[in-house]
This record gives structure tokens, sequence and C-alpha cells, in this order.
């Protein structure tokens, strides 16, 4: 018998997805829209390939070259952008069949919908449309290895679907791939070899994150802004450093400590958010260490586009696994980021 609160709450939160629907294609056209003008520069410029974008400029000689216009080119980014919230929405690793109904109707339904749909497509999918693009591929093949897909010669198809879809985002946006496999590939790689009854395995993963991460900062961050444009040199405000670096090791610890406590009832695959939230608090030492160090200093703007990525790998984690103590660092993840982005976005 169904819960009539239940059906409530669905009724409720499909109404509120139609609101922000609306909402997103008044937005679509808007020109005041943060690169808006930018897009539509590189839309109706004819530029050589071979530069930083290589991918992007291909698509978009494509889609030119069979008569898409760019009011339609921004439609049919915000079509993958809503459809990429879809697979997400329908994403669960979960063994139990109850878990499955708490995550798709509490979860998945009520805070990460209205977070996720609104944020998260404003973001990626009407203003950093190529980093949107590449997140998109990457997602779609990410979720099938996530789901229990090997690479198997009998498997060659699902094979070469995810390699195609990791090859489409790096040819895209390679800076995105890049920085979104810094934060989602370690816990998937690692999460055969961790055991979680004797914590084995997590300091020597600890320490190779750190290094992954002081590697990505020191050459791929410092002094970023020479190639990508002095318009870019930025100061990292002193409070969005604490909001990514300080405060989520601050909320590692009732994470480390809910997987302590449950330590003997935990299913392999409910190693992923304890994974993902130890490979963000690596990163976010890197980020103290680069910071105090000097090194960033005009590299403020670069810092917060690599930490927003973040939310991908938060989305992912509350999607699979839920809004709980487990998954603390996945939610401050993507509730920063998304009050941050909208402060900057409106404010």
């Amino acid at each position: 018998m169904r819960d009539p609160a239940l059906d409530g709450l669905i009724i409720l939160v499909r109404l509120v997805f139609i609101v922000i629907f609306t909402y997103f294609l008044i937005l679509l056209t808007n020109e005041r829209l943060p690169d808006y003008e930018s897009y539509l520069f590189l839309y109706n410029s004819s530029y050589e390939l071979g530069g930083r974008y290589t991918g992007f400029a291909f698509l978009l000689e494509f889609l030119q070259y069979i008569g898409v216009s760019y009011e339609a080119f921004r439609f049919i980014v915000f079509s993958l952008g809503i459809i990429l919230c879809v697979i997400l929405l329908r994403f669960n690793p979960s063994r139990s069949e109850n878990e499955k109904i708490y995550s798709s109707y509490f979860s998945k339904s009520s805070l990460f919908l209205l977070a996720l749909m609104f944020v998260f497509v404003l973001e990626f999918y009407l203003v950093r449309l190529r980093a949107g693009i590449s997140i998109l591929f990457l997602c779609l093949g990410y979720i099938t290895l996530l789901n229990g897909h090997k690479f198997r010669v009998r498997n060659w198809l699902a094979s070469a679907y995810v390699l195609i879809c990791f090859f489409v985002s790096a040819f895209v946006h390679t800076q995105t791939f890049m920085v979104l496999f810094a934060f989602l590939f370690p816990p998937l790689l690692w999460k055969k070899r961790f055991l979680l009854r004797n914590f084995s395995g997590a300091s020597a993963y600890f320490i190779i994150c750190v290094v992954m991460w002081i590697v990505l900062y020191w050459k791929g961050v410092s002094g970023s802004t020479s190639f990508r444009g002095e318009h870019l040199i930025s100061e990292l405000n002193p409070v969005r450093f604490f909001s990514i670096s300080f405060f989520p090791i601050l909320i590692w610890i009732p994470v480390w400590l809910w997987y302590r406590k449950k330590v003997r009832r935990v299913d392999r695959a409910d190693y992923f958010p304890y994974l993902y939230a130890l490979n963000y608090v690596a990163c976010a030492i890197a980020i103290v260490l680069f910071y105090f160090s000097g090194a960033g200093a005009d590299d403020g703007e670069a810092i917060v586009r690599v930490v927003t990525l973040s939310s991908v790998g938060a989305a992912i984690c509350i999607s699979g696994w839920g809004t709980n103590i487990k998954n603390a660092m996945a939610v401050y993840l993507i509730s920063s980021n998304s009050l941050f982005f909208l402060n900057t976005l409106y404010f």
C-alpha cells in the first residue's frame, strides 16, 4: 500500500521540477548570463583547430555545418544537463531494496534534486558549457564502471562505449577531464584494495592522493593565467579558502567515525563515499600547501574552478548512497559550491 505522504512528496518534487525547468528555459537566451557573449563569439568565429579548444572547436564547426543556430546549441547543451541529472537520479548501487526506496524518494527527490537540478545545471549547462559537455560524457562512462562493468574481451562493446565516452570528454575539454579523473578514479581503482575492517591501505591511498593533488596544483594550476588570460588573475578569497580547505578537513571527522562504528556491516560497494571523502581531504591539504607557499597567489579563479568540479563526485555519492553521516563530505561540497556560485552569479 502506497504511503499518501510519499505520494504527496513525489507530486511536490515534480511541481518544483517543472518550475525549475521553466526558469531555465527563460534563462537560456539571457544575454546577461556569464560567458553568453563569449560562447556566442566562439560559435560565430572561424578559428584554426589545434589550439586549446580543439575538441570544442570541432564540435562547434560540426554544428554550424549542419545548420544549428547558437540558441539551438545552448538548448542542446541544456538538454544534455537534464539527461545527466536523470541518469544520476536513477543510479543506485545499494544492495538493500529499502535503501533504494529511501534514497530514491527522499534523499534524491528532495535535497539532491533541488540542489543538483538548480545549481548544477545552471553552472555547467547554462554558463560553463564546455565543462558541462565534458562532465556528461565522463559520467556516462564512469557510472558504467561503478555499476560493476569490467574490461573483458566478451564485453568489448561496453568497453568500447566507456573508452569512447572518456575520449570525447577529454577531447571537448581536457582540463575538466583531468580534474575529474583526479577526483573520481582513485576511489574507483582503490576500493578493491581497501579493507575497512582494519583500514588496510588507507595510508598508502591517502599519500598517493596528496602527491597527485600537489603535482596537479603545482604543474597544472600554478601560472595557468599565463595561457588562460591575464584578466583571470585573482587572489583566493580567504572565506573561500577556508571553505575548501580547513572546513572539509573538519567534516572528515564524522565520516571517519561513522565508518569505524559500522566497520563490520559495510558492504564493499559502500567504501566509495569514504574513499571519495579521503581523496578530497588530500586535495584540501594540497590547497593549504599551495596557498601558503605563495605559488598560487594569482590563481584564485583557477583553484575555485578545480574545486567546483568536486560537485560531480559529490552528486554521484549522494545519488548512490543518500544524504547521511557517511556522505557528510559530499553534502558539504555540493552545498558549499552551490552557495558560492549563486553568490557570484546573483549578488
